[in-house]
C-alpha cells in the first residue's frame, strides 16, 4: 500500500512538472500573448473541441492496441493513457503510461508494447506523409528522401530473415544477462498480439483520424486570427516540422517544431513570417498545452489507480 501511494505521488509530481514546463514555454512571450489576445472567440470552442477529439483519437488507438492484452474496460485504459500526457513532455516521461497501466494490473513489459506501437504508428504516418508531400512540394523532397531511406533500411532489415533472427537472438541474450529475460518474452508476446489485423487496423484508422484533426486545428488556429492558408500548405506545415521535432532529442520537439512550422507556412502560403508565428503559437497552445492540461485533470479527478481493475470489459 505504501509503495502504491509513493507511485501515485511520483506520477502526480511528474504530471504537474510537465504541465508547468508546457505552460512556461507556451504562455509567455510577446508573440504568444499577442496572438491569444487577438484570437476571435467565435473560433475558440470549435478549436478546443477538435483538439480534444484528436487527443481522444490517440487515446482510443492505445485502447485498440491494449484489447488483446487485458480485459480492462476501454474507459479505464483510455483514462490511463490520457492521464500520462503531461509527463510525456519530460525526458523519459513516456514511462509514466506504463506505470499507470501497472497500477491497474497490467505488467510494464506488456503495456510497453502498445506504448511503443503507438509511437511507431505516428512515426510511420509522418514518414508516409512526407513521401506523399514530396509528390507536390519540392521543398519536402529532402525530408522525403530521408524518410524513404529510413523505410528502405528498416524494410531490408526486417525482410531478411537471418538478420531478423540474429538481432532477436542478441536482444534476447542481452535481456537474459540483465535479468530481464522473462520480461522480454512478455514484451515480445504482447508486441505480436498488437500486430493482429483487428487491433492494428483500428490503430491505423485512429492514427489517420488524429492526423486529419490536427491539420484542421491548425486551420482554425489561423482563421481565428483572420488568416488562411491552403490545405496542402497546412498539411505540409504540420507533417514535416512535427516529424523533425519527434526525431530530435527534445521532449515534444519544443523549439524545432515551432521554427519548422513558421518556415514552412511562410514558404508555402501567402502568410508572412510574423503571421505564421502567431498561428503556430495558437496551434501549440491548443494542442500540446491543452492535451497536457486535460491529461492532468483526468489523472487528478478521473483516475482511480488500483481501484480501476474492478471495471472490466464486457465481452
Amino acid at each position: 500500500m505504501a509503495r502504491s501511494r509513493w507511485l501515485s505521488w511520483i506520477l502526480g509530481a511528474a504530471l504537474l512538472l510537465g504541465l508547468a514546463l508546457a505552460a512556461a514555454r507556451y504562455l509567455r512571450g510577446e508573440v504568444v500573448l499577442a496572438a491569444l489576445a487577438r484570437f476571435d472567440p467565435a473560433y475558440a470552442l470549435p478549436l478546443l473541441l477538435l483538439s480534444a477529439l484528436a487527443f481522444w483519437a490517440k487515446g482510443w488507438r492505445f485502447v485498440s492496441l491494449m484489447r488483446p492484452l487485458s480485459p480492462l474496460a476501454g474507459g479505464v485504459v483510455l483514462r490511463g493513457y490520457l492521464a500520462g500526457e503531461a509527463a510525456s513532455l519530460l525526458p523519459g516521461g513516456v514511462a509514466a503510461r506504463a506505470a499507470l497501466m501497472r497500477q491497474v494490473g497490467v505488467p510494464i513489459a506488456a503495456s510497453s508494447a502498445p506504448i511503443l506501437m503507438s509511437s511507431a504508428l505516428d512515426q510511420l504516418a509522418f514518414l508516409a506523409s512526407a513521401l506523399l508531400a514530396a509528390l507536390w512540394f519540392e521543398a519536402a523532397r529532402p525530408a522525403a528522401l530521408s524518410a524513404a531511406a529510413v523505410l528502405a533500411l528498416l524494410g531490408a532489415l526486417l525482410g531478411f530473415a537471418p538478420a531478423r533472427r540474429w538481432a532477436a537472438g542478441v536482444l534476447r541474450r542481452l535481456m537474459a544477462r540483465a535479468g530481464l529475460g522473462e520480461g522480454w518474452l512478455t514484451f515480445g508476446s504482447a508486441l505480436r498480439a498488437t500486430l493482429r489485423p483487428a487491433p492494428l487496423g483500428a490503430a491505423l484508422l485512429t492514427t489517420v483520424l488524429s492526423f486529419g484533426l490536427r491539420v484542421a486545428v491548425l486551420d482554425l488556429s489561423l482563421r481565428g486570427l483572420g488568416l488562411t492558408a491552403p490545405w496542402a500548405a497546412l498539411f505540409l506545415a504540420y507533417i514535416l516540422p512535427t516529424l523533425a521535432g519527434r526525431l530530435s532529442v527534445l521532449p515534444g520537439g519544443v523549439g524545432i517544431t515551432e521554427a519548422g512550422m513558421i518556415g514552412v507556412l511562410a514558404a508555402t502560403s501567402s502568410l508572412s513570417a510574423d503571421q505564421a508565428a502567431a498561428g503556430t503559437a495558437v496551434f501549440r497552445v491548443a494542442t500540446l498545452l491543452l492535451e497536457a492540461l486535460l491529461g492532468t485533470l483526468v489523472y487528478f479527478f478521473a483516475w482511480r489507480g488500483a481501484a480501476e481493475p474492478r471495471a472490466l470489459r464486457k465481452e
